[in-house]
C-alpha cells in the first residue's frame, strides 16, 4: 500500500477524548471522523462522518465532551459547534456569531469543554468568549467582559497565540483557567459568569496545568521546569524545580492525590511527582524516535503528547504522536500499557473515503497527474489546493472512489 495513504487511513491521531462505562469517544485531528474506542477489545471503529463546509479536513474539530446521550464537539478551525446523538447517529450544528476568520494563524478556537449541570462550557483558545451552550435547547450565550479584561492585563498579548491551555481544573462552582500567556491565572463561576483574575509574581512566567486540592492550587510552567504550589488568592506557598534532562517546559500536570503526573512540552518521558517525598520517577519513556508519525511531526514540530486525559476510576489516557500509540495510565495499579493507534482495513477505507470525498473536489488523473502526485499535493497544508495540481483529464472522476479502487481493489 502507498506509504502516505496508509499513514492517512490506519492511524488515527486526536487532541482529547471522554468516555462512558464502555467507550472512548474522539474525534480524528486529520480527518472530518467521529471515533469510538472499545474500552475491552481495545478496538477503534468509525462511529461518524462528521460533516464539514470546509473544503480541507484538517483540524476542524478537537475538545469533546459527553452528556448524556449527546457529544459536544468544539471547533478548533470550524465556525460551527456539533453536537451528535449517539442513539439517533444525527449532528445538530450550533453556529457561532462571534468565530474568528479560519486563517492559518487562528487556529485552536477552542481549548476545552467542561459540562455544568445542564450546559457545556467551551474554554476559548484564541476565540473571543467563554462560550455556554444549553444541552436541552442549544442556546448559546457568549461571556466575553473576561475575556477583554484578561488580554487587557496581559503585558505582551499576542492574538496569534492561545490564550489558556488546555488543561483545565474545576472547583465545586468554577472553572481555575491557567494562561498560556501570562502570569495570570483566570477564576470563572459557573453559575453566575462571575470572574476573578489572580496574578502571580512574574517569576512564575506563563502558566500550563493545573488543579485545585484542598483550598490550594497547584500548577506548571510551560517554557521551564517549575511546579508551584500557591493559595487561591496567588501567594506562591511552593516553587519546585523538575529536573527533566534538557527538556524546557510542562505540558500536562495531573493530580492524583498526593503525586502528579507532568509531561513535559518537548519530551518522550511521562514523570511521576511526589509532593510528600520531593522526589520524581520516570514511569513510562515513548517509543523510538523511529517510529515518530512524520505527518504528525509536520503539524506539531516536536510536541510528542497531544492529549492526557484523566478518566473517573483513575486511569491517565495520553495519546502519543511518537508510534501512532494511545498510552493508558493506572494509577491505583501502577501498571501501564501501550495501545496501537490503528484501524481495521474496514474502518481505514471508510476514513480514506472520508478524508477524501469532504476535499468536495473532482479530480482528474492523466499521465500528469499520478496517484502518488495527486496524494502529495493533497496533503499539503493550503486552503487554495486547487492551485497545487494541473488537472487536464476532461472526465473528471471523484478522486475518493478512484483512489480507493486502486488502493483495495
Amino acid at each position: 500500500m502507498n506509504t502516505y495513504l496508509d499513514k492517512i487511513s490506519s492511524g488515527v491521531s486526536f487532541f482529547d477524548i471522554c468516555f462512558d462505562d464502555n467507550y472512548g469517544w474522539f474525534c480524528d485531528a486529520y480527518t472530518n471522523t467521529l471515533y469510538k474506542f472499545n474500552l475491552s477489545t481495545r478496538l477503534i471503529m468509525v462511529e461518524a462522518i462528521i460533516p464539514t463546509k470546509r473544503g480541507e479536513p484538517f483540524f476542524q474539530y478537537g475538545f469533546i465532551a459527553k452528556w448524556k446521550t449527546l457529544l459536544i464537539l468544539a471547533p478548533r478551525s470550524a465556525k460551527d459547534i456539533l453536537v451528535y446523538d449517539i442513539l439517533e447517529k444525527t449532528f445538530s450544528s450550533i453556529k457561532l456569531e462571534m468565530g474568528r476568520t479560519q486563517d492559518r494563524d487562528k487556529y485552536n478556537l477552542f481549548s476545552g469543554i467542561q459540562i455544568y449541570n445542564n450546559y457545556a462550557f467551551l474554554i476559548p483558545g484564541r476565540f473571543s468568549a467563554i462560550v455556554r451552550l444549553d444541552l436541552n435547547t442549544f442556546e448559546v450565550k457568549y461571556f466575553d467582559s473576561c475575556i477583554k479584561n484578561l488580554k487587557k492585563s496581559i503585558k505582551k498579548y499576542d492574538d496569534k497565540k492561545v490564550l489558556f491551555a488546555r488543561c483545565n481544573c474545576v472547583s465545586e462552582d468554577k472553572i481555575i483557567l491557567p494562561c498560556w500567556q501570562g502570569n495570570f491565572i483566570m477564576e470563572f463561576k459557573f453559575g453566575t459568569g462571575e470572574f476573578k483574575l489572580i496574578e502571580f509574581p512574574e517569576i512564575c512566567g506563563e502558566l500550563s496545568g493545573g488543579y485545585v486540592q484542598n483550598q490550594e492550587l497547584f500548577f506548571a510552567t510551560k517554557n521551564d521546569n517549575f511546579l508551584f504550589k500557591s493559595d487561591l488568592s496567588g501567594n506562591v506557598l511552593e516553587q519546585i524545580e523538575i529536573k527533566i534532562e534538557a527538556e524546557k517546559g510542562i505540558s500536562f500536570l495531573t493530580n492524583f492525590g498526593s503525586k502528579a503526573i507532568v509531561i513535559p512540552v518537548f519530551g518522550r518521558k511521562i514523570i511521576q511527582w511526589n509532593w510528600d517525598t520531593k522526589q520524581s520517577t520516570e514511569i513510562m519513556q515513548l517509543s523510538d524516535t523511529k517510529k515518530k508519525n512524520s505527518y504528525a511531526g509536520q503539524f506539531f514540530g516536536e510536541v510528542d503528547i497531544l492529549s492526557s486525559v484523566k478518566d473517573e476510576k483513575e486511569n491517565l489516557w495520553i495519546y502519543s504522536i511518537w508510534g501512532n500509540e494511545i498510552l493508558k495510565l493506572d494509577m491505583n495499579t501502577g501498571q501501564a500499557e501501550k495501545i496501537a493507534a490503528i484501524l481495521s482495513e474496514n474502518c481505514a477505507k471508510k476514513k480514506l473515503i472520508s478524508y477524501l470525498k469532504n476535499t468536495k473536489s473532482m479530480w482528474g488523473e492523466d499521465d500528469s497527474v499520478s496517484i502518488s502526485d495527486f496524494c502529495d499535493d493533497l496533503w499539503k497544508v493550503d486552503d487554495n489546493i486547487e492551485d497545487n495540481i494541473e488537472v487536464t483529464n476532461a472526465q473528471r472522476i471523484t478522486a475518493g472512489e478512484n483512489i480507493c479502487e486502486v488502493i483495495f481493489g
